[in-house]
């Protein structure tokens, strides 16, 4: 990857100061902890004002190398603390305690696509202006631990297509969350993560592919909401699940399938997490001359407008969330350029609050971010410094809404 190698010849070659220190140490709060988890990592034994390069790098599941790097000078005490210091260059620009980790891009110049290990070994890598290592540590980021099971289903045999992540065995039911991407179809690898770190925190979750995989449409067009329901009904039979207690949570166009499933199903679904959100039923995709969802048997209203809440080619295309039995959380971007899922975020935000809705709902919306805040989990490689702020903040909010009810 010429860019990143060049950045770090540039880094390394503006690392001058005095000697290099003996004594360098890495401090890290966590350095075994769920993923999801953010550290505290500080630097110190240094000399002052000594400036350094540090590197986060990690092999993913797919052996493809990804780093985060950048450089700093050490304080009056010798110590830099990652929280608060300024990068002088390097994979990001400003004061973030995990800048490092979320940063990281893989060397290849690939798109990072990034599959984890169950557990992923992440090295912490200080050097001095001449590529010294002055200190080196290994963090490990905890995506499946033990106790938590994958089981795979099929359409052929079960009748939906996907993943589905079990707790560790306990007494108490849980809430559950059927998770839904977006318009790239399959069953993208950032729905697992989730997934897999919210049955970490107790959660039973269970990602369902609608197109695109063996067994299913190739296109989003006419997709029969029933669909959803065998996944539900299925995920509410199993063990540890409180059937009293479903959340479905749609990214993008799942979004509005989570939408529909909690209007139209409110005996099946009781509450409603929707990313990247739309408030409207949009036309299928990536042909926009049909339907993209069905209700027994029938087309449901869609517009063919993208470009904001209330559509005037079918005002009947607009999701009654009014109906939905339960809290709604949504989270959007306000440089979203996809499609004004904050304006459209805004509309559900407020036809909740104009029909008196009993439930809790909150929106979220995070200035700059864009529409891939929806993938939500925190800290993860090749995202930008105001999805990341925004993913920081709404994750542990989704975490605290399940654990509430």
């Amino acid at each position: 990857m010429a860019w990143l190698a060049t950045l770090l010849i540039v880094a390394g070659a503006a690392c001058s100061g005095p000697a290099p220190a003996t004594n360098a140490a890495i401090e890290v709060d966590h350095p075994v902890a769920l993923a999801d988890v953010p550290l505290l990592i500080r630097v110190t034994g240094l000399g002052r004002d000594q400036r350094v390069t540090i590197e986060a790098d990690t092999h993913d599941s797919s052996d493809r190398e990804l780093l985060g790097f950048a450089t700093f000078r050490a304080d009056a005490r010798g110590v830099i603390d990652l929280a608060t210091a300024q990068p002088y260059g390097g994979s990001y620009r400003q004061p973030e305690g995990m800048g490092l980790l979320w940063s990281m891009v893989a060397t290849d110049g690939s798109p990072p696509l990034f599959r984890p290990r169950p557990t992923q070994d992440v090295s912490i890598t200080v050097r001095d202006g001449g590529g010294r290592t002055l200190a080196a540590r290994i963090v490990k980021r905890v995506y499946q631990p033990a106790g938590v099971t994958t089981q795979y289903l099929f359409v052929a045999q079960d009748g939906f297509f996907g993943h589905y992540f079990a707790p560790a065995a306990s007494a108490t039911r849980r809430p559950a969350v059927l998770l839904m991407g977006g318009a790239e179809g399959g069953l993208g690898e950032y729905l697992d993560v989730a997934a897999g770190l919210l049955a970490a925190h107790g959660f039973p979750a269970l990602t369902v592919g609608y197109f695109g995989l063996q067994g299913l449409p190739n296109e989003l067009a006419n997709l029969p909401l029933e669909y959803f329901v065998r996944a539900l009904t299925w995920l509410r039979g199993q063990p540890g699940v409180d059937p009293s207690h479903v959340f479905a949570y749609g990214d993008s166009r799942g979004s509005e399938a989570a939408l529909l499933l909690g209007a139209f199903r409110p005996d099946l679904v009781h509450g409603v997490v929707a990313l990247s959100p739309s408030n409207v039923v949009h036309c299928s995709f990536p042909d926009c001359s049909g339907p993209a969802w069905t209700l027994n048997g029938a087309p449901l209203p869609y517009t063919s407008q993208f470009d904001g809440p209330a559509p005037t080619d079918q005002p009947a295309a607009v999701i009654p969330v009014e109906k939905i039995a339960g809290p709604v959380l949504l989270v959007c971007g306000q440089g979203d350029f996809i499609w004004p899922s904050c304006p459209q975020a805004q509309a559900v935000d407020q036809r909740l609050s104009g029909h008196g809705d009993p439930y809790p709902h909150e929106l979220l919306s995070y200035p700059g971010a864009d529409h891939d805040v929806g993938w939500l989990t925190p800290d993860q490689p090749d995202t930008v410094i105001a999805d990341a702020r925004g993913k920081a903040d709404a994750w542990p909010r989704l975490l605290a809404l399940l654990g509430g009810v």
